[in-house]
């Protein structure tokens, strides 16, 4: 990374790297960074003739209005089976699976970039409203049309002027993009951290406390 301007990142949407791949970038601002989810069902419906067809993560029509073909539906069901176990009541367990991820996936990366502060002072992530009247598409946006996803609501938890995160190593690396299921029995170590852009208290990022236990 340039110790100089401002970063777009995307190895994590278009390189297919986990989200634990954030916390190794150090941006001086990152300007361009996102991930993918589905809309809502309902935002679906318009474009969709036959919904027991269509309503399907490799379908005609799901492929069709992904705009990342050689990525797309793939690497978001990539990342959910690296978090989550793979979704098994339907198409709109998916989806809302699918929102959870985005948010996780921009929730990792602002409050890491935030902890660098001062050498870190912004990041803007793609993006913030996407219409699909205009464009029936997947969208990287976190609200689309009248309907929020889930990634905007925690946005607005991280972004908050000020705001509290944690990071948790296991044996010494970061967890962070593994299932639980997946991670050893062995020695925890938790760091909180705050970080704070309000004026009446400036302070830069810093770590609050640090413990450790025998198991989590």
């Amino acid at each position: 990374m340039t110790d100089k301007g401002d970063t777009h990142y995307w190895g994590v949407w278009h390189g297919g790297k986990p989200f634990s791949e954030y916390l190794t970038i150090k941006p001086r601002f990152c300007s361009e960074f996102g991930f993918q989810s589905f809309p809502a069902l309902e935002e679906l419906r318009p474009f969709i003739d036959n919904e027991a067809e269509d309503f399907a993560v490799k379908s005609h029509q799901m492929e069709f209005r992904q705009r990342s073909p050689t990525i797309g539906n793939a690497s978001i069901m990539q990342h959910i089976e690296r978090i989550f176990h793979p979704p098994s009541k339907g198409f709109g367990s998916f989806v809302y699976l699918s929102q959870v991820l985005q948010a996780i996936s921009i929730k990792t990366a602002v409050e890491h970039w935030r902890r660098l502060k001062p050498y870190c002072m912004g990041t803007l992530y793609w993006q913030l409203v996407r219409s699909l009247h205009c464009l029936p598409v997947l969208p990287l946006a976190s609200i689309s049309d009248s309907c929020l996803l889930v990634c905007l609501v925690v946005c607005l938890l991280v972004v908050n002027p000020i705001s509290c995160s944690r990071r948790r190593m296991i044996h010494g690396q970061d967890h962070r993009g593994a299932r639980s299921s997946t991670v050893d029995d062995g020695r925890c170590c938790i760091t909180l951290w705050s970080a704070s852009s309000s004026p009446c208290c400036c302070l830069p990022s810093r770590r609050m406390m640090e413990g450790s236990r025998l198991e989590e």
